[in-house]
């Protein structure tokens, strides 16, 4: 993906940058607020089956250097 975004922020002209995402997994901006985050998890929390989904977004927040275990783990 970072080649894919590197052409398309080099072209002189629009691009349209097509992916395949999985659609389990919700899409966040990046740089989320701690309490959006906070909403998402409380949703999941809500869906069953919903686990691989929530290690994804911590996984995804860990890699912005948001250390969410130890949030969820005091609520």
């Amino acid at each position: 993906m970072g080649k894919a975004w590197q052409d398309a922020f080099a072209a002189d002209r629009p691009v349209v940058v097509e992916a395949v995402v999985d659609p389990a997994v919700p899409l966040h901006a990046p740089h989320l607020p701690d309490d959006k985050a906070d909403m998402i998890y409380r949703g999941l929390a809500q869906e069953p089956g919903s686990d691989a989904v929530r290690e994804q977004v911590l996984s995804q927040r860990a890699d912005e250097g948001h250390d969410d275990r130890d949030r969820l783990e005091e609520s």
